[in-house]
């Protein structure tokens, strides 16, 4: 398997590691490399959006050493309310990732894999917006994260240009990544 580059270590480190970032920047792409089940993921195990979740997501999520409990899935989340022009409606998204402190850090969004997540990312970005109405600066989510099984984007909740875009065939071949940084 072929090392995922620098600039991938740092997104994990910064962004997405649950833990701090830490000095030696390429710890957490190591325990990745090393430890994931995800190496082990194929296409044809990725079928709907409910497997896009419990396959990559929850795999995801521990390799990046979130502990159960700063995972929250839907059935435990209160919807949000969507202002869509005049009309509102309740959503619910499929998982928030929490910081230690308690607050959410990243919407995380589940599609289809026949869907195409950037025809999403306007429904994904108004969950952070709506979550976001009454925080304080340091308990925002500043980032949205949408798979569909095949492509994991992760995107600042206020650019629709993804900041990295990892293949599912990046990790069933252990072929380098594809930051997009």
């Amino acid at each position: 398997m072929k090392r995922p580059p620098k600039a991938l270590d740092k997104i994990v480190d910064k962004v997405l590691a649950y833990r701090p970032a830490s000095k030696d920047m390429t710890q957490n792409s190591r325990h990745l490399q090393q430890y994931s089940s995800l190496f082990d993921l194929h296409m044809k195990d990725v079928k709907s959006e409910a497997q896009v979740e419990t396959r990559l997501l929850a795999p995801l999520f521990s390799d990046l050493g979130y502990p159960a409990t700063a995972i929250v899935p839907k059935k435990n989340l209160k919807p949000l309310i969507i202002s869509d022009g005049v009309k509102s409606k309740r959503k619910e998204v499929d998982f928030l990732l929490l910081r230690p402190n308690g607050s959410a850090r990243v919407v995380v969004e589940a599609k289809d894999p026949k869907e195409n997540i950037f025809d999403h990312w306007g429904q994904v970005a108004s969950y952070a917006l709506s979550y976001n109405r009454d925080k304080k600066d340091e308990n925002k989510i500043n980032w949205l994260l949408m798979s569909n099984g095949h492509i994991t984007c992760l995107f600042k909740h206020d650019s629709n240009i993804p900041i990295a875009i990892l293949k599912l065939s990046d990790f069933s071949s252990g072929s380098e990544l594809n930051p997009s940084v």
